[in-house]
Protein backbone atom coordinates (compact mmCIF):
# COMPACT_ATOMS: atom_id res chain seq x y z
CA UNK A 1 0.00 0.00 0.00
CA UNK A 2 1.65 3.34 -0.83
CA UNK A 3 1.83 5.91 1.77
CA UNK A 4 2.73 9.31 1.58
CA UNK A 5 6.50 10.39 1.50
CA UNK A 6 7.49 11.01 5.77
CA UNK A 7 4.33 9.46 7.12
CA UNK A 8 4.82 6.55 9.19
CA UNK A 9 2.71 4.51 11.91
CA UNK A 10 2.17 5.70 15.18
CA UNK A 11 4.87 4.17 17.37
CA UNK A 12 7.28 3.47 14.71
CA UNK A 13 11.06 2.32 15.67
CA UNK A 14 12.09 5.86 14.44
CA UNK A 15 10.66 6.62 17.69
CA UNK A 16 12.75 4.22 19.83
CA UNK A 17 15.74 5.31 17.61
CA UNK A 18 15.22 8.73 18.36
CA UNK A 19 14.37 7.76 22.76
CA UNK A 20 17.70 5.40 22.70
CA UNK A 21 19.87 8.02 21.29
CA UNK A 22 18.49 10.43 24.11
CA UNK A 23 19.20 8.26 26.91
CA UNK A 24 22.68 6.41 25.68
CA UNK A 25 24.11 10.48 25.12
CA UNK A 26 25.27 11.51 28.78
CA UNK A 27 27.36 8.27 29.28
CA UNK A 28 29.83 8.27 26.00
CA UNK A 29 30.10 12.04 26.76
CA UNK A 30 30.93 11.82 30.56
CA UNK A 31 33.48 9.37 30.14
CA UNK A 32 35.08 11.22 27.43
CA UNK A 33 35.06 14.77 29.14
CA UNK A 34 37.32 12.39 32.32
CA UNK A 35 40.39 12.95 32.55
CA UNK A 36 40.79 9.08 34.55
CA UNK A 37 38.45 6.98 33.08
CA UNK A 38 37.00 3.95 35.70
CA UNK A 39 37.74 0.53 34.17
CA UNK A 40 33.82 0.06 34.80
CA UNK A 41 32.50 2.49 32.46
CA UNK A 42 34.49 1.57 29.88
CA UNK A 43 33.62 -2.21 30.12
CA UNK A 44 29.90 -0.77 30.12
CA UNK A 45 30.00 1.12 27.17
CA UNK A 46 31.89 -1.69 25.45
CA UNK A 47 28.81 -4.18 26.32
CA UNK A 48 26.25 -1.49 25.37
CA UNK A 49 28.13 -0.47 22.08
CA UNK A 50 27.85 -4.20 21.30
CA UNK A 51 24.44 -4.95 22.54
CA UNK A 52 23.10 -2.64 20.29
CA UNK A 53 25.13 -3.79 17.36
CA UNK A 54 23.91 -7.15 18.05
CA UNK A 55 20.41 -6.03 18.52
CA UNK A 56 20.74 -3.66 14.88
CA UNK A 57 21.98 -7.34 13.04
CA UNK A 58 19.14 -9.23 14.59
CA UNK A 59 17.01 -6.85 13.67
CA UNK A 60 17.84 -6.92 10.19
CA UNK A 61 17.54 -10.65 10.19
CA UNK A 62 13.85 -10.66 11.75
CA UNK A 63 12.64 -7.49 9.12
CA UNK A 64 14.29 -9.53 5.77
CA UNK A 65 11.07 -10.06 4.78
CA UNK A 66 9.15 -6.91 5.26
CA UNK A 67 11.70 -3.86 5.84
CA UNK A 68 13.06 -1.57 2.53
CA UNK A 69 16.55 -2.67 1.11
CA UNK A 70 17.37 1.29 2.21
CA UNK A 71 16.02 0.07 5.74
CA UNK A 72 17.51 -3.04 5.94
CA UNK A 73 21.25 -0.89 5.01
CA UNK A 74 20.67 0.81 7.47
CA UNK A 75 20.40 -1.60 10.36
CA UNK A 76 23.01 -3.84 9.11
CA UNK A 77 25.65 -0.88 8.56
CA UNK A 78 24.94 0.64 11.85
CA UNK A 79 25.20 -2.64 13.38
CA UNK A 80 28.40 -3.10 12.12
CA UNK A 81 29.62 0.31 12.91
CA UNK A 82 28.57 0.01 16.48
CA UNK A 83 29.53 -3.70 16.59
CA UNK A 84 33.10 -2.49 15.34
CA UNK A 85 33.78 0.59 17.79
CA UNK A 86 32.90 -2.14 20.51
CA UNK A 87 36.07 -4.25 18.98
CA UNK A 88 37.87 -1.25 18.96
CA UNK A 89 37.34 0.31 22.30
CA UNK A 90 38.17 -3.34 24.25
CA UNK A 91 41.31 -4.05 22.25
CA UNK A 92 42.30 -0.18 23.56
CA UNK A 93 40.99 -0.58 26.73
CA UNK A 94 43.62 0.37 29.11
CA UNK A 95 44.60 3.22 26.30
CA UNK A 96 40.95 4.89 27.00
CA UNK A 97 41.67 4.80 30.81
CA UNK A 98 44.73 7.19 30.52
CA UNK A 99 44.35 9.10 27.70
CA UNK A 100 44.86 13.18 28.45
CA UNK A 101 41.85 15.08 26.98
CA UNK A 102 42.95 16.66 23.46
CA UNK A 103 40.82 19.32 23.13
CA UNK A 104 39.85 22.21 25.38
CA UNK A 105 36.17 22.91 26.25
CA UNK A 106 35.05 26.38 25.27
Amino acid sequence: MYRAWGSRPSGSASSWGWGQWLLRLPGPTSLAMRARRPRKLIVLLVVANATWGGLCMLTAALLTGTASMFGLTHLVGEGVFVGGLAALEWSQREQLRTAPLTSVLI
